[in-house]
């Protein structure tokens, strides 16, 4: 099951210059100006003094919004570019990942998604997930015994 797969950095990046292009956040100029002049670039660490400048302007244009849903509001509290890599499994954080409350304001974030499906009940029944209920015990240090 892949859903919004990243294949690599380079290439995501790489790739976000026509994608933004075809979806209408830049023009065609800035487009064209980045095809021409960042033509073998690594989009993330270019060498050409021209492509940099083309891709700091685009940088600051995406800055703007948010990348994962460009029709909703730009959140602060979206993961970071360090944090993308991270990779969490079910198996090791599923009490972190799988049985958290909900967030309380309108920043749809791929935490969030995975939350709500994740906790979906038809999605769990289709899985066979079994209902789980976690118990905490805290131990108090400072008693006897």
């Amino acid at each position: 099951m892949i859903g919004n797969a990243i294949t690599g950095e380079k290439a995501d990046k790489n790739s976000r210059v026509a994608h933004a292009y075809r979806l209408g956040i830049i023009s065609e100029e800035l487009y064209e100006l980045i095809q021409t002049n960042c033509v073998g670039e690594d989009y993330l660490q270019p060498q050409g003094v021209v492509c940099k400048t083309h891709l700091q302007v685009f940088n600051e244009i995406l800055s703007e919004i948010n990348v994962f849903g460009i029709l909703e509001p730009l959140c602060f509290d979206e993961p970071s570019g360090e944090l993308l890599h991270l990779h969490r499994s079910l198996e090791e954080n599923s009490p972190d990942f799988l049985f958290q409350s909900s967030p309380d304001n309108n920043c749809i974030t791929p935490d969030l998604l995975a939350n709500y499906w994740g906790n979906n009940q038809l999605v769990r029944n289709v899985l066979q997930i079994k209902e789980v209920r976690l118990i905490f015990l805290f131990i108090d240090k400072n008693s006897a015994g």
